[in-house]
C-alpha cells in the first residue's frame, strides 16, 4: 500500500489538501534493463559529457528513470553547439534543472552577452539566456527535450499596424503593436504615451491597447520599447493626432520626391538615389496575390519592355513581407522590383495610408496609388486611382 497526499495552492496562497492510498496486486513485475543513466527520484541528479552537463534537482523527478542522450550536428548560422536530444519531453519535471552547453567553436566576443540555449519539442520551442560559466553556457528548463547554444545578435522589429508617424487616429478603436523576433519571444514590454506608462494587453508577439480616457484628443507621443531574450532592444517612437480635425498631409505633383532606402525581396538594398537621372514608376498596392494587385501587376509586367523604352523604372511597394514577394513575383514572373514595408516606412512618407470603405464598413488601409518621380527626383504625376487593367497604357499616355 502507498499512501499519497496532493497540496495545491492558487495565486492567493489557499491551500487544498487531498489524501488517498493506492494498493497494487498480483506483485510487482521484475525490471527490465533499460540503456541510459540511471535518474534517481528523491536524489540530486548529474549527468555529464564533454560537451553537455544536466542537473536535476532532488524533488525534480516523480519516478525515477534512465536518462537517455543523443547529438545532432549542428545547423544554421546561428549554431554554436550540436543539437542535444535529453530524454522523452512526456516525462514529467517537477521544477526546474540546469542544462550547461560547451560551444563546439569560438564564439566571437560581440557574441558572448546574446547566447541563448533552444529547447524543442513536439513542435514547441523555447528559449532561455544562457549565462557563461567557468566554459559552460547556463540555462534552466522545466521539460526534457533538444537543447542547442544558439545566438541572437538581431534586434526585435516593431510595427504599428495601421497607424503611421505623423498620421491620425480618429477613425481608429486601438493601437495593435506587432512585433518580430528571430525566436519569437518577447522579454519585456514597455509602452509611454506622453511619457506615461500605457498599459497593452498580449497574446502571444502582438500587444493591443483600447483607446480610453488615457488618450483623451489631440496630439500624442508613443513610445514602445521591446526586449529579446538574449537582451537585444528596439525602441520606436511615433507621433500621431486624436483629432476629426487633423488630416493628414498629402503629397502634390511638383513637390520632391520623399527620399527611402530598404532591401527588396531578394534582400538588395534599394534606395530613392538609385534612380536618380531616370524616370521611376513608384506604384503603391494593397496586398500580394489579391485580383486588383495581380491583375494590376500583370500589365505592368505585359507592358515592362515599352515602359523601359521610355525610360521608366518600376518599383512596386505593399504592406507585405518579403517572402509573400517572392512567392508573388515569381508565380506571376514580375520583371521589377518588389520592396515589402511591414513597418510602413515608405507608405507613410509617401501619405497613402488611410480611410477606405467596403460594403458600407470604415477601416484603414493602404490607398492604391501610384507615383511617376522624374530625373530630378520630383512627382511628376500622381494616379490616386490607377486602373489595374490599363495602368501601363495610362502612365504612357499621361507623360510626354
Amino acid at each position: 500500500v502507498r499512501h499519497f497526499r496532493l497540496e495545491v495552492y492558487d495565486p492567493y496562497g489557499n491551500r487544498s489538501e487531498a489524501r488517498f492510498s493506492l494498493q497494487k496486486t498480483g506483485g510487482f513485475s521484475k525490471e527490465k534493463q533499460q540503456d541510459g543513466t540511471l535518474m534517481r527520484a528523491g536524489e540530486i541528479g548529474v549527468y555529464e559529457t564533454e560537451q553537455l552537463q544536466v542537473v536535476l534537482p532532488e524533488k525534480g523527478l516523480y519516478d525515477s528513470v534512465h536518462l537517455t542522450h543523443a547529438s545532432l550536428p549542428d545547423i544554421g548560422p546561428m549554431a554554436f553547439s550540436p543539437k542535444h536530444e535529453v530524454h522523452r519531453f512526456t516525462t514529467p519535471v517537477h521544477q526546474n534543472f540546469t542544462i550547461r552547453i560547451k560551444a563546439d567553436k569560438p564564439v566571437p566576443y560581440t557574441l558572448r552577452d546574446r547566447m541563448l540555449i533552444r529547447k524543442t519539442s513536439n513542435n514547441d520551442t523555447q528559449v532561455r539566456k544562457a549565462y557563461w560559466e567557468l566554459g559552460w553556457y547556463v540555462a534552466a528548463f522545466r521539460e526534457f527535450g533538444g537543447f542547442q547554444l544558439v545566438s541572437d545578435d538581431t534586434p526585435p522589429q516593431i510595427s504599428f499596424n495601421g497607424l503611421l508617424d505623423g498620421g491620425s487616429a480618429a477613425s481608429m478603436k486601438s493601437i495593435v503593436v506587432t512585433t518580430r523576433d528571430d525566436h519569437k519571444t518577447v522579454k519585456n514590454f514597455r509602452a509611454e504615451l506622453d511619457g506615461k506608462w500605457l498599459m497593452f494587453s498580449q497574446k502571444g508577439t502582438t500587444f493591443s491597447y483600447r483607446f480610453d480616457e488615457h488618450c483623451p484628443s489631440g496630439k500624442h507621443t508613443l513610445s514602445v520599447s521591446i526586449e529579446d531574450e538574449a537582451g537585444t532592444k528596439t525602441t520606436r517612437n511615433i507621433v500621431f493626432y486624436r483629432s476629426n480635425k487633423y488630416k493628414m498631409s498629402i503629397l502634390e505633383e511638383g513637390a520632391k520626391a520623399p527620399a527611402f532606402s530598404v532591401k527588396d525581396s531578394e534582400g538588395n538594398q534599394v534606395s530613392l538615389d538609385d534612380f536618380k537621372g531616370k524616370k521611376l514608376v513608384l506604384y503603391f498596392y494593397p496586398q500580394d496575390n489579391t485580383p486588383t494587385c495581380t491583375v494590376q501587376a500583370c500589365n505592368l509586367r505585359d507592358n515592362f519592355s515599352l515602359l523601359t523604352k521610355r525610360g521608366f523604372s518600376v518599383v512596386g511597394v505593399s504592406p507585405d513581407e518579403e517572402s509573400s514577394h517572392k512567392k508573388f513575383a515569381a508565380k506571376f514572373s514580375l520583371p521589377f522590383v518588389l520592396i515589402a514595408d511591414p513597418e510602413h516606412e515608405i507608405i507613410g512618407k509617401y501619405c497613402v495610408w488611410g480611410e477606405k470603405q467596403m460594403y458600407g464598413k470604415k477601416y484603414m488601409g493602404l490607398l492604391r496609388t501610384t507615383f511617376v518621380i522624374d530625373e530630378a527626383g520630383l512627382i511628376e504625376k500622381i494616379f490616386r486611382k490607377p486602373k489595374s487593367k490599363e495602368h501601363a497604357q495610362e502612365i504612357l499616355a499621361a507623360m510626354p
